[in-house]
């Protein structure tokens, strides 16, 4: 037979004791974020400025190869002057 006095322990196990006061939770999705966050928030700041660096290395080499194709194709394109038989150009 399981005894469950006060102090043993299946009595623990079953009504465990309050661990302190209880919180409330943030009433706003900001505050809800900011309470998950709050603990790590120079990661995330981090994690941030290098996402911001990364996006703007990626546009920049985006554009550098865009602006290749486009001299590429001013490049390759037949001249003005010049007639549309393969002996001149």
């Amino acid at each position: 037979p399981i005894r469950c006095s006060p102090g043993s322990r299946p009595a623990s196990i079953l009504f465990p004791p309050a661990r302190g006061p209880a919180v409330t939770q943030p009433q706003s999705l900001l505050g809800f974020y900011w309470y998950f966050v709050k603990p790590i928030w120079p990661v995330m700041a981090a994690l941030l400025a290098c996402s911001a660096v990364y996006s703007a290395i990626e546009v920049s080499l985006f554009a550098f190869v865009g602006n290749l194709v486009d001299r590429m194709r001013e490049a390759t394109s037949p001249r003005p002057s010049c007639p549309t038989t393969p002996a001149c150009c």
